[in-house]
């Protein structure tokens, strides 16, 4: 069975939850504290030979393409305050512009024999959301 990847902007484009603040209030500063929740996960294996023949997306490029995304979203729904969507404005993003863009934050483990062999992990932080400020 083939495993999609997660997206951070899937739990509000599904409506589970809103989208942060600092996506729709310009003078939102976000002041990070040891509460902040973060979880790795698991993406891709790859053995360490091959490491330099896989692309994976950037910050900076992500970063990018989840902004404009958000803006395109708030252009169809005029404006994300108040952070949720109701059905149809999740239909009206979906039919003019697909889903969010994938995320990114690689972090690259390696690790020797005996414990793995030689293999590149990729993993990655999936609260991508509040990563956002430290690429501004």
């Amino acid at each position: 069975m083939e495993r999609k990847p997660f997206l951070p902007l899937s739990s509000w484009i599904n409506r589970h939850s809103s989208i942060p603040v600092r996506f729709y209030d310009g003078d939102h500063i976000d002041i990070p504290n040891k509460d902040w929740g973060v979880f790795i996960g698991l993406e891709e294996v790859s053995l360490l030979h091959k490491a330099n023949s896989l692309s994976w997306q950037g910050l900076k490029d992500s970063w990018n393409k989840t902004q404009h995304y958000l803006e395109d979203a708030s252009e169809i729904i005029n404006g994300l305050e108040g952070g949720w969507l109701d059905s149809e404005e999740r239909e009206m993003i979906i039919s003019e512009i697909g889903l969010p863009p994938n995320p990114c934050l690689p972090i690259y483990i390696i690790v020797k024999p005996p414990i793995l062999g030689p293999v590149l992990k990729l993993v990655f932080n999936v609260q991508f959301e509040d990563m956002v400020n430290a690429v501004a």
